[in-house]
């Protein structure tokens, strides 16, 4: 057989068989054999980015969350508190009522007796 027959048919058989050992590698399926590698490094930066904020946002609304009872507790304290004072402003005003009515009738009572005492 001659070179030149027996190059082109070599060749058609190790083409083929080159090629598919060079996919064979890059498509392993290992991850580090291939441009994959680099792909699987930054989505797994990207999770462990997104770990960190989700564990952050968690800390900080259970924060939240508490102050918020502190601050609902100190508005029902004030709550309390603002009713007991309106019904103690309740109280006074008619206490102070009762008094200038007192004090009105008394002033009648002394122009009265004023009265009958230039009475000659």
């Amino acid at each position: 057989m001659e070179a030149s027959t027996w190059v082109p048919l070599v060749i058609a058989v190790i083409a083929p068989l080159g090629a598919y050992l060079l996919a064979a590698r890059k498509m392993s399926g290992k991850v580090a054999t291939s441009d994959a590698n680099a792909l699987w490094k930054e989505a797994s930066a990207i999770r462990d980015d997104y770990r960190d904020r989700i564990t952050k946002a968690n800390d900080r609304q259970a924060a939240l969350e508490t102050r918020v009872a502190t601050l609902e507790g100190q508005n029902n304290d004030l709550v309390k508190e603002n009713y007991e004072l309106r019904t103690e402003i309740t109280s006074l005003k008619t206490l102070v009522s009762t008094l200038q009515a007192t004090i009105k009738r008394l002033e009648n009572v002394i122009d009265v007796q004023d009265k009958e005492l230039k009475k000659p």
